[in-house]
């Protein structure tokens, strides 16, 4: 059974994850045909968000941040590196 914070996690890397993929339609808008969008939407959300969002937020769920990024160092204010990053 998911706990709230839990949930609220999973929400949060959600509304995160439309965020980066909306920032690049906002970017490519009348430059790159509907289907070419799609791919690279799908790419983003299933592939590149989901890792980079590990490397940067592995463990915080948890209190305790073991992501790749976060090991070095990396601190990522409210999610704009991360989201800006990938847009």
């Amino acid at each position: 059974e998911a706990s709230p914070s839990l949930l609220t996690f999973f929400l949060f890397q959600m509304m995160f994850c439309g965020t980066a993929t909306t920032i690049i339609s906002g970017a490519v808008a009348e430059r790159m045909q509907f289907r070419a969008y799609l791919l690279v939407s799908v790419l983003v959300s299933g592939l590149m968000y989901p890792l980079l969002a590990h490397w940067a937020w592995n463990g915080i769920e948890a209190g305790e941040a073991t992501g790749w990024l976060n090991s070095r160092g990396f601190v990522d204010f409210a999610g704009s590196t991360v989201v800006h990053s990938l847009g």
